[in-house]
């Protein structure tokens, strides 16, 4: 199914979801609504990388990722791609891993086992599928569910990482 008949689909459920649910208004009720997608974001010809990357490593890995409003693709225009890419790089691989209630820490552990074996398949095939991993790419230490902050490049839409839902700190760059 093409991506704009799936976010059709989604804002009719979200209708329909609100409707069965009463109105959020008549009872003062703040309410959310996830309606898929793997929350892109587009970096331009004229934007400021350096924001850009600031803003993207700290929407991308919020949460380790585990988050459906975690920035998970990323459009970049072809004629800064390449800065894009190594400033981002950059940033994943110096990210400090360790346990939540460190204030140092920049990324803490998957939520289990399962968890952390998913996002390794995932990284798996994107490999297979021929994405170029930039950065990171496997489980991190011996203790915890830690997986090392992870980054592609030359990914294509039709590639099960810019489809599928990762929930965890992998990146995806397209131009």
């Amino acid at each position: 199914m093409p991506e704009h008949d799936v976010l059709a689909v989604d804002v009719a459920v979200g209708f329909d979801v609100g409707r069965q649910a009463g109105s959020a208004a008549s009872n003062l009720k703040k309410i959310t609504l996830k309606l898929g997608g793997k929350a892109p974001s587009i970096i331009t010809a004229d934007a400021d990388i350096d924001a850009a990357v600031g803003g993207n490593l700290a929407g991308g890995t919020l949460n380790s990722g585990q988050v459906c409003a975690a920035y998970t693709r990323f459009y970049v225009n072809k004629k800064r791609e390449a800065e894009f890419v190594e400033k981002m790089a950059a940033g994943v691989s110096g990210m400090k891993l360790g346990a939540r209630m460190d204030p140092s820490t920049q990324l803490g552990p998957l939520v289990s086992q399962k968890h952390l074996d998913h996002v390794e398949r995932m990284v798996t095939v994107g490999r297979a599928e021929g994405a170029e991993l930039v950065t990171g790419g496997a489980r991190a230490g011996e203790v915890g569910f830690f997986f090392q902050p992870t980054m592609f490049a030359g990914v294509r839409d039709d590639m099960a990482i810019a489809t599928d839902e990762v929930f965890g700190p992998v990146l995806s760059i397209m131009s």
